[in-house]
């Protein structure tokens, strides 16, 4: 009986000389018209699908693709930054060494494409990214930007990406120009004042930087533009009052006219900014302030920075949280905090993980080890720098040794099998 198994050990031995590594999970092999192994029986319980083992279900240790591999439609696949070395049967490093390298030439090891959304260079085979010089910029060809990320848009013909139409650069975000500037020209505004007006439709720049219509004419909102008045004014555009018979604008209360617009009652006969008194104020009445700039917050009569009045808030926008920091979601004008190691969320489920963690569900689950990115706890998509998936460990492992851990297996199995077989038959 004791023959017979070790007969039968000498067979499968023998069969592991027959059969290529990538191959290693079948007991036996064939050739197809091209000279190609191809599996013909499989070990263990494995599965035998378009010519290679695969597991039937997860767990299988036995029946995995070797060191480095992965099966992919049936077949074992190199992983990234890896080519299949048809001599030593094993997945070899790619010379260019690239974590973002999808695949490789078999001849030179070079790399041949890269990871979406990273672009070769032919020149230094490299991986780089699309568009490493342009801010804002999704998709290039020739080193020219072809399309910007949301309400951006290519400017010199592609050399960047600038704010579109209507809206205008405010702290580094393109936002639209906001309702007391309505009338600057195509988005022209920053978040104080007004940059350009529309002059074509009657409208001046006064001292405030705000586009309004000129002494002497009103503004016909049927037609969207100033038209002269017709004798005395009894009504003015907004920022101005009637003085006299006419609109003038930071009028004198010597002259019996009110104060308008971003001014107060500072003294007995002069207007003043309410920026004097109120920094970032932009109108008030006496000493209180009734409407400050854009990105700040009025609250009891001041002007208060965004996240003084809104904690975790970003942005601000007319008194309102319009962007929370990383890891909370807006709720009802207020931040609130996202489950942890969660970047980007909203009330019901988690969008982004940290690095190094995978969505499940409305929170953060912890990938394998060394992983950086993952889509659950059993398989890693990309290891830490200087470390490699191995198959047959189901982990990332220190890199460095090119030689498939089972290297070797083989021979030292024939040479045992041999001698076990020689000393049986003595």
């Amino acid at each position: 009986m004791s023959q017979f198994i070790m007969l039968f050990f000498l067979l499968v031995v023998i069969n592991a000389e027959t059969c290529p590594e990538s191959l290693s999970t079948c007991s036996s092999c064939s050739k197809d018209s091209d000279e190609n192994y191809v599996c013909s029986d499989c070990f263990y319980d494995c599965i035998l699908i378009n010519g290679s083992c695969i597991i039937p279900e997860r767990g299988n240790e036995k029946c995995r693709c070797p060191s480095y591999s992965t099966v992919v439609g049936g077949v074992c696949v190199c992983n990234n930054n890896r080519y299949y070395d048809s001599e030593k049967g094993t997945c070899q490093k790619c010379t260019t060494n690239n974590p973002q390298c999808s695949s490789c030439n078999e001849t030179n090891g070079e790399c041949m494409s890269c990871n979406n959304p990273y672009v070769l260079d032919e020149k230094t085979k490299q991986c780089m990214s699309a568009c490493p010089d342009i801010p804002h910029c999704l998709e290039c060809s020739s080193n020219n930007c072809t399309i910007c990320e949301n309400k951006y848009e290519p400017k010199d013909n592609g050399a960047s990406c600038g704010c579109a139409s209507p809206y205008t650069e405010v702290s580094g975000k393109c936002v639209k120009c906001s309702s007391a500037y309505s009338h600057c020209l195509d988005g022209n505004c920053d978040d104080t004042k007004c940059l350009k007006c529309d002059e074509e439709n009657g409208f001046k720049m006064n001292e405030r930087n705000e586009c309004v219509c000129s002494p002497s004419t009103g503004y016909n909102p049927m037609l969207g533009k100033c038209q002269p008045c017709r004798g005395d004014c009894d009504t003015c555009t907004e920022n101005y009052a009637v003085c006299e018979g006419s609109c003038r604008g930071n009028a004198s209360i010597s002259n019996n006219c009110g104060c308008v617009g971003s001014t107060y009652h500072c003294n007995e006969h002069d207007c003043c900014e309410c920026s004097i008194l109120h920094s970032h104020c932009l109108y008030c009445d006496t000493t209180v302030c009734n409407q400050c700039d854009p990105e700040y917050v009025l609250e009891n009569g001041v002007c208060k920075e965004c996240q003084e009045v809104f904690t975790m808030c970003s942005y601000c926008r007319n008194g309102k949280c319009e962007e929370c920091v990383d890891g909370y979601y807006k709720s009802e004008g207020s931040c609130n905090k996202c489950a942890d190691h969660c970047l980007s969320c909203n009330e019901t489920n988690c969008d982004l993980c940290q690095v190094g963690y995978y969505v499940n569900g409305n929170k953060c689950s912890p990938c394998l080890p060394h992983c950086m990115s993952c889509q659950n706890e059993s398989f890693c998509d990309l290891c830490e720098d200087s470390y490699e998936w191995y198959t047959l460990k189901n982990e990332c492992v220190l890199g460095g040794d090119d030689d498939d851990p089972s290297n070797g297996s083989k021979e030292s199995i024939v040479s045992i099998g041999l001698m076990i077989v020689a000393f049986l038959f003595i």
